[in-house]
């Protein structure tokens, strides 16, 4: 997972600089070209994603703005170095840079306490799983808890609380076997 930061400074290398010239630029240049941003895929992984996270620029809506600032959250599968050479390839005075770059944090099986659970597919979204990795020792990492990974940080996020009760007694159940 990589969050990429593209911006844009007012420079030498363009003679026109006028109220909209940052937001047009990363615009035209960066969304503009997001047809042909390269997605890699990977056997488990599946297929990259990009998200035009937010789009800054500018304190006040009279005010020719000193910088603009794109930022994508790039889900990668590769390690983000064709995403970086894409991003830097789009103009001259477009600068990027990664604000966060957490390798795919991979759990070969399921420890023996949840063999009994369904295996899901690959988790395509960021968790404090790739935060935590590093920190346990090598122990198995499993994402496991109540609600639809397609409503997650979405418009219409929501938890049913049936799943969110079956979580609480699944994860009961879970300490409670582990302590037999």
């Amino acid at each position: 997972m990589q969050q990429q930061r593209v911006g844009a400074d007012v420079g030498e290398q363009h003679d026109v600089v006028g109220p909209e010239f940052l937001q047009r630029l990363l615009a035209e240049r960066a969304l503009g070209a997001l047809d042909s941003f390269p997605l890699s895929t990977e056997d488990y992984l599946g297929k990259e994603t990009v998200n035009v996270g937010t789009f800054e620029g500018g304190t006040a809506t009279n005010i020719v703005p000193a910088a603009a600032v794109l930022t994508l959250d790039v889900r990668t599968v590769d390690g983000g170095a064709p995403a970086i050479a894409w991003a830097s390839s789009l103009d001259p005075a477009i600068s990027t840079e990664v604000d966060l770059d957490l390798p795919a944090v991979r759990t070969p099986r399921l420890p023996d306490a949840l063999s009994d659970q369904v295996t899901a597919p690959a988790a395509t979204y960021f968790t404090d799983a790739s935060a935590l990795a590093g920190s346990v020792a090598g122990a198995p990492i499993v994402i496991w808890g109540p609600g639809d990974p397609r409503e997650m940080h979405a418009a219409n996020e929501k938890l049913e609380l049936k799943s969110w009760q079956e979580a609480s007694r699944n994860y009961q159940e879970l300490v409670l076997s582990a302590a037999r």
